[in-house]
């Protein structure tokens, strides 16, 4: 649940700067954002994905036995590449662009929206699924029996 505070928060505050025509304002926005990422985003995520992992590993669902359960590590993983590869680099860009002029200058604005949004309905999704487990095992292939002619 942290996770989803987390982004949600981000996601607030990345709209919040983005429309904020005071430049320095917006900065100062980005720099906690960019804090908050180091310090709880990246930290939060690998938490969910490892602790998910040994529960799966060591409980009764397994990691690849149930849907669910595999959905929610792949959802995890999205998150946390799409903050290393979007998120990221889009507060570093803002940070860049906001020394000197608004955020609304630079479309990575709408980048850093579009992917604080995605995350937050990924662990949302996640979170989820968590929670409500849906049924279904995940079928696997039978071995084909070769004919035993002679």
């Amino acid at each position: 649940m942290a996770l989803v505070g987390t982004t949600a928060g981000l996601a607030v505050m990345a709209g919040r700067a983005g429309a904020n025509d005071d430049f320095r304002a917006a900065h100062a926005v980005y720099e906690v954002m960019q804090l908050l990422t180091l310090s709880l985003g990246i930290p939060l995520s690998f938490i969910a994905l490892i602790s998910g992992a040994i529960l799966a590993i060591t409980g009764r669902w397994g990691l690849f036995g149930y849907w669910w359960v595999t959905a929610k590590l792949a959802l995890l993983v999205a998150v946390i590449l799409v903050g290393a590869t979007v998120t990221g680099a889009s507060i570093d860009t803002l940070l860049d662009v906001t020394t000197v002029r608004p955020a609304a200058a630079s479309d990575a604005r709408w980048t850093l929206i579009a992917a604080v949004a995605a995350q937050g309905a990924m662990v949302l999704a996640a979170t989820v699924l968590a929670v409500v487990r849906p049924g279904g095992r995940i079928r696997r292939p039978r071995a084909r029996m070769r004919d035993a002619r002679i």
